[in-house]
This record gives C-alpha cells, sequence and structure tokens, in this order.
C-alpha cells in the first residue's frame, strides 16, 4: 500500500519545478534533496508546462478547475432530471399529488432564495466567494 501524506504547500512546488526549469539538477537529484519523490516532481513540472502553454497534451489548472465544475453541474442536474421524471409519473398516476409537487416547488424556491441571501451558491451550497475545493 503507497505511503500516504500531506499535499506539498503551493509554495514548495512552485520552488521545485523553478529550480527544475533552471536545469542544474536532474529531477532524480532534486527529489532525493527535496524529499519527495521523482515521479511527483515530474508530475509538477508537466503540470507548470501546461499552465504556460507549453503543453497541449495536459488540461492546465484552470481547465481542470472548469472541468470539475462542470461535472458536479452535471451531476446534480441529472440528479435534478430523475427527480422531475419520478414527480411527473406520480403527477400521471394521481392528479391529486399536483398540489403536492406545487407546495414543494415554492419550499425549494424558498431554500434557495435563502442560499442566495447567505451568499451561497444555491446550485452547490458553497459560498460564491470562497474558492471551490475538491
Amino acid at each position: 500500500m503507497p505511503r500516504t501524506r500531506p499535499p506539498y504547500p503551493p509554495e514548495f512546488r512552485l520552488e521545485a519545478v523553478r529550480l527544475l526549469r533552471a536545469g542544474v539538477r536532474t529531477p532524480k537529484q532534486l527529489a532525493a534533496e527535496l524529499g519527495c519523490s521523482e515521479q511527483t516532481l515530474r508530475n509538477w513540472w508537466r503540470q507548470d508546462q501546461a499552465d504556460r502553454g507549453e503543453r497541449g497534451d495536459v488540461l492546465s489548472s484552470e481547465e481542470r478547475q472548469r472541468l470539475r465544475e462542470l461535472e458536479r453541474e452535471n451531476k446534480v442536474l441529472r440528479q435534478e432530471r430523475e427527480i422531475l421524471k419520478r414527480a411527473a409519473l406520480v403527477v400521471e398516476a394521481d392528479p391529486a399529488q399536483d398540489l403536492v409537487l406545487g407546495a414543494l416547488e415554492v419550499r425549494e424556491a424558498a431554500a434557495v432564495d435563502e442560499l442566495r441571501l447567505e451568499g451561497r451558491d444555491p446550485r452547490f451550497g458553497h459560498r460564491v466567494d470562497a474558492p471551490i475545493v475538491k
């Protein structure tokens, strides 16, 4: 089983990549000096190259972030669609349920308004001004 540890601080990563870009040491030498794996350094370097636009085969950090957001939104939309499908089946089977569903829509709208007043994104519940962390 691989050994796990807390993530390296961003400053540490940036400095390691800067040293790699300088070309004074090989990734193997630098990994031994910094106490991290050679592959970790190569991954950071590869991501830095993608962020700088030097690589087209790897998503940049911004593209990765946007992809995560879209995947999250897609998941929510699929769940909502499934709920609406089930609700439509209930209403189709028993038209009296239409009143119940109307009441649920009012409650949901109130909950969305409450989240917006708190400064939260109603789709995900996180603060709008806070960074999204996966």
